[in-house]
């Protein structure tokens, strides 16, 4: 709080909600790493809360996917349109 008040008073305010280590994962924790279905030129990873150790790789296959149109990594497991994804209601099996 004391950075806001110094460089940037105006966004200073009262903390409303705050919550720690929250993150997205898909039901079966797997990465989307894929072109939007309508928007070819979009690219979308997903990784979770484990997703910053592979954010090297990661972003070396979106840049090939922007430059090159192709990357030589197997991306079929990591496709926004695979099985699961599709469900409305998918089972969450990896959950204890």
């Amino acid at each position: 709080m004391r950075l806001l008040s110094r460089h940037i008073p105006g966004a200073l305010g009262p903390i409303i909600y705050t919550k720690t280590c929250l993150y997205t994962l898909t039901p079966d924790r797997d990465f989307v790493l894929d072109r939007l279905p309508d928007y070819p030129g979009a690219l979308v990873a997903i990784g979770g809360g484990h997703g910053f150790k592979f954010a090297s790789v990661v972003g070396k296959i979106l840049a090939e996917l922007a430059v090159d149109g192709r990357t030589g990594h197997e991306l079929t497991p990591f496709r926004i349109d695979r099985a699961i994804l599709q469900l409305e209601n998918p089972p969450k099996h990896y959950m204890v």
